[in-house]
């Protein structure tokens, strides 16, 4: 599934795009866990409500890079479970390369956001 990143002076904006009518709002939440460790951070859609398929997440972009973007940057993300607004669950397995491609431009995008302020 598409994952799109866009960042400015105020925001980063992880947009990822469902190819179906999965409906989603300010309600909805996805679990991120990280490879080989019982971490979990839980991030809600920021995006607005949708039944297109959109999920975001949404960090504000500072002097000093979001804790929860922070993670994402850091940590290889070994799956990400979407829960949409009527409660059903989209678990999105991520292959080794598809963790190190995401980690990276994550880490990217992070350390580039603070040079826009």
């Amino acid at each position: 599934f598409p994952v799109t990143i866009d960042v400015n002076k105020k925001e980063v904006d992880i947009l990822f795009s469902f190819k179906t009518d999965r409906c989603f709002d300010d309600d909805c939440g996805a679990m991120v866990y990280f490879a080989g460790t019982k971490l979990k951070l839980n991030l809600r859609n920021a995006g607005t409500m949708n039944c297109e398929g959109l999920f975001h997440f949404i960090f504000k972009n500072g002097t000093t890079v979001n804790y929860q973007l922070k993670k994402l940057a850091t940590m290889k993300v070994s799956q990400i479970v979407f829960t949409d607004r009527n409660e059903k669950e989209y678990p999105v397995l991520l292959t080794p390369e598809m963790q190190d491609t995401f980690q990276r431009a994550i880490h990217c995008v992070s350390n580039e956001a603070l040079k826009l302020l």
